[in-house]
């Protein structure tokens, strides 16, 4: 039996325990710090559908009243936001920030096949028991392709720069750094590398994928800091974020490390010559795939 994570009780705590209500709250606005961080994984996959007459959008995971998809709504996307549980999503509809919306399980969704131009996944899939299938049913209901944006594996392929980055973090920490995490709601976070995903593509006779590097952090509190604030201890927690993932770019374009979040595209149909000239321009790589012989 396959068993899901406790995001549903999750979600009865922001509706009724006031401290996480108040960060619930934040989650429905577009200028905090919070917003910032999560509207840079976004922005790169708005920027692929801008190529696309009127694409209609499906959001998976977006539990967190719909936050994906009020990004994507008021770039002007058709969208239906979806997640395991409807609670915080029926509250966002019933306060006109949701076009449309329903509960979906992503390694099993209701809609019928192609029923979508693109399907998004951000920071979710690895909530998933079994991210392959997700990736496959996100596949199935979409008719050109689909965008995931999730934590990279960091293990896979280790060089020996970021191993002397690991020996120092057991040093200062007095710890070693985990290869494994389960978050407080009960999943595993199964983080994912662009070869899983080439090879989750290839089993689907999929053979056009990019990938994009992208690094972010958190600090506590940023879903409280006003990204337009006058409060000085605020702003030089703002530039705190930002330096953090200055420092991390710096050692991926170094090589010391890679990303810590790694975004893909799978394409069904073929995109145009502009639009690959384009993304490749804005730091996409494209996978060098074949195509199934016998197929």
């Amino acid at each position: 039996m396959v068993k899901y994570d406790s995001h549903d009780k999750e979600w009865d705590e922001i509706i009724n325990n006031i401290d996480k209500k108040n960060i619930g709250d934040s989650w429905k606005k577009n200028d905090t710090l919070d917003s910032y961080a999560h509207d840079r994984q976004r922005i790169i996959f708005y920027e692929i559908l801008k190529w696309y007459k009127n694409p209609y959008l499906l959001t998976l995971g977006d539990g967190r009243y719909g936050n994906d998809s009020i990004f994507f709504i008021k770039k002007g996307i058709k969208t239906h936001s979806s997640d395991y549980s409807d609670k915080l999503l029926k509250i966002a509809f019933e306060e006109n920030l949701l076009e449309e919306y329903s509960e979906q399980n992503a390694e099993d969704i209701s809609f019928k096949d192609s029923k979508f131009d693109f399907v998004f996944i951000k920071e979710a899939l690895h909530h998933c028991p079994r991210p392959n299938l997700a990736i496959s049913e996100m596949l199935r209901c979409s008719k050109k392709g689909i965008f995931i944006s999730e934590p990279r594996d960091l293990f896979i392929d280790i060089n020996p720069f970021f191993k002397i980055i690991l020996f120092l973090y057991r040093f200062i920490k007095g710890r070693s750094y985990p290869r494994h995490l389960h978050e407080s709601v009960g999943n595993y976070v199964y983080s994912l590398s662009e070869r899983e995903i080439e090879k989750t593509a290839l089993g689907l006779n999929h053979n056009i994928v990019a990938f994009k590097n992208m690094n972010t952090t958190y600090i506590e509190g940023e879903e409280f800091i006003n990204m337009k604030t006058k409060d000085f201890s605020k702003k030089i927690l703002i530039k705190y974020w930002k330096l953090k993932v200055l420092i991390f770019d710096i050692l991926c374009k170094l090589k010391i490390m890679k990303s810590l979040i790694l975004a893909a595209v799978i394409f069904k149909e073929k995109p145009t010559k502009k639009l690959k000239k384009n993304m490749r321009e804005n730091g996409w790589k494209f996978s060098n795939l074949p195509k199934n012989p016998y197929l």
